[in-house]
């Protein structure tokens, strides 16, 4: 249906506009599987494409959206028209005219407002009620690139010997979450590196003090403790990242989260941004006020409103908020009841956290975020930098590859652990300014100074156009062309808790490593074809410019030619006029 396309998009693929754009443009019959002549007799009348986007641009120059005023610093809508005391109706301040395509599609920034950005430490901007960011400009899509990706989008399906043969579940492998056994391991582990402190008087057992025990349950949503505090990363426990998971309607959870949001202690929520994908309404009603909610701005008031939580605190690009790393009590956001709780600017920069606290650094991302089809970018969008005395931990949340994180990992690392992004990247074209690919992934894995890296946002929802194993086994042929081991970049079963410095048994390319032996045979033959086809391409780009160098020397000839006989016949002539004026002088002179 076409509706899962918008609802795709809603949760983190890349057009929210799929209903409206599909409504208009193919009509509610028209469907891939359902109408494939009547689709290809639709996508072969180019003229009729071409005209549709020219209406489309008209409605959205005409449509004009002031009837309310965004002031992101409230988070608040509020009327256009309000009472001054002397009870006269006065006009506020007005929202700028915004089209269609703004209100939908975000603003599109102009270059010299791009350049503006400090490119080092870059802060975002508000523009007409939205935020912009130093890549808005690559992030933000026009009507046309819209319609072209929604009607060439097809899912890439990998065709590897045994690979059919498998199921998903087979493949993936996930695991189940017995939250007493994951509680009392940690408790374990945190009484045993208690003790060796205190008996040295210092931490000399590097090997138990460092090490960081992490949960992947799925897409972006990690679980792990620092310091006796128990974080979780964007928590999405639903069957469905949709708006409307009670219709089944969206992107569908390829098999159940391994456990509950309501059966984990839970004492601090980062999250990264308000895609469904990242934020369900079902994870968020459970976990509640219970837990301390760290968010982007223009979040707390949409928490607030939709489901009560008032347990939050919003941060900016480079703030940080400090929490105390030994509660007594369930962490919030009263002076009371934190202890020399604090927000800055900044933070420790790389420095050492104050004692007996933790640091939670917000840090900029190359993304954007929208839950409906008029918010988009209303809200902030970022990652995040954990920090206390003996541990780093970086959650990049949902990011294409930028050079910030060069910055980041020189302000705040170098990271023990970082989970960074991996799926989601096909179309390339379209995505590589939304969702970087393994290969960006390594990349940005060096730039943060990370020892080392789980690989998240991959092998839950099916989100775009890659198969569903694939960026496991890219992630296993880039790390070979890097020449850096499993252990520091590696992915985990969903549902699996890994413990840091440790080797990484359950990767994927190392469980599989005959399908992975396979996939970088079949990425080696494609890439050979495609240098072939790049050969062939140049050598008859190289015959045809022989052959346009030779045409070009016959034309040359010919006109020399030319020349030499318009000479030829200019002397003739000439020489003619001569004998002509001699003989008749002659005979002039003999009458």
């Amino acid at each position: 249906m076409p509706l899962e396309y918008l609802l795709t998009y809603l949760c983190d693929s890349e057009i929210s506009l799929d209903l409206m754009l599909l409504s208009t443009i193919r009509g509610l019959t028209i469907h891939r599987k359902c109408t494939p002549i009547l689709r290809e007799t639709a996508r072969s009348t180019s003229s009729w494409k071409r005209s549709t986007s020219t209406v489309l641009g008209l409605i959205s120059d005409i449509f004009v959206y002031s009837s309310t005023v965004y002031q992101p610093t409230h988070n608040a809508l509020l009327p256009r028209w309000s009472a001054n005391p002397k009870g006269i109706h006065a006009l506020q301040s007005r929202r700028p005219y915004m089209s269609l395509r703004d209100m939908v599609l975000g603003i599109n920034p102009s270059d010299t407002e791009v350049e503006q950005f400090n490119k080092d430490f870059p802060q975002c901007k508000v523009v007409k009620g939205r935020y912009l960011s130093p890549w808005s400009n690559k992030t933000e899509k026009s009507f046309s690139e819209v319609i072209d990706y929604l009607w060439n989008r097809k899912q890439n399906k990998l065709v590897l010997p045994n690979l059919e043969k498998k199921s998903l579940k087979e493949l993936l492998n996930p695991q189940e979450i017995v939250v007493k056994d994951l509680l009392k391991l940690t408790e374990d582990e945190n009484k045993s590196a208690l003790a060796v402190s205190e008996s040295l008087h210092a931490y000399a057992d590097k090997d138990v003090q460092q090490k960081l025990r992490v949960t992947w349950i799925g897409h972006a949503t990690c679980y792990f403790e620092l310091e006796g505090v128990k974080f979780i990363t964007d928590p999405v426990f639903g069957d469905y990242a949709s708006p409307v998971p009670f219709l089944g309607i969206g992107p569908k959870r390829f098999f159940p989260p391994a456990c509950k949001a309501e059966d984990l202690p839970i004492d601090v929520v980062l999250l990264s941004h308000t895609h469904y994908d990242h934020m369900c309404a079902p994870s968020v009603t459970a976990i509640g006020n219970s837990a301390l909610w760290l968010v982007p701005l223009g979040v707390k008031d949409l928490l607030n409103k939709e489901f009560g939580i008032t347990n939050c605190v919003e941060m900016n690009w480079w703030e940080s908020h400090f929490i105390p790393n030994k509660k007594k009590k369930p962490i919030n956001n009263s002076a009371e009841a934190q202890i020399a709780s604090a927000q800055s600017v900044g933070g420790s920069a790389g420095g050492t956290v104050p004692d007996n606290h933790i640091e939670i650094a917000f840090t900029p991302a190359k993304h954007w975020t929208s839950r409906s089809i008029f918010d988009r970018n209303m809200c902030l969008w970022g990652s995040f930098a954990v920090m206390s005395q003996s541990q780093r931990v970086f959650f990049s949340g949902d990011t294409a590859f930028c050079d910030v994180f060069k910055q980041i990992g020189l302000k705040y690392g170098p990271f023990d652990l970082a989970l960074v992004p991996i799926g989601a990247y096909e179309p390339r074209y379209f995505m590589k300014h939304h969702h970087c690919n393994p290969e960006e992934a390594i990349q940005i894995h060096h730039m943060l100074q990370a020892k080392q890296s789980l690989a998240i946002h991959w092998g839950t929802f099916p989100l775009a156009d890659e198969d569903v194993v694939e960026p496991a086994l890219e992630l296993g042929r880039c790390r070979k062309l890097a020449g850096i081991p499993a252990e520091a970049f590696f992915t985990v079963r969903p549902g699996e808790t890994f413990t840091t410095r440790q080797a990484a048994n359950s990767d994927f390319s190392v469980m599989h490593a005959s399908l992975q032996a396979h996939y970088d045979a079949h990425i080696a033959a494609k890439m050979a074809r495609k240098d072939a086809q790049t050969k062939k391409f140049v050598q008859v780009k190289n015959a045809l410019n022989v052959k346009k160098r030779v045409k070009e020397k016959m034309a040359a000839r010919r006109e020399r030619k030319e020349e030499v006989a318009q000479a030829k016949a200019k002397a003739q002539a000439h020489l003619q006029d001569q004998v002509s004026s001699q003989s008749q002088e002659a005979r002039a002179k003999s009458l």
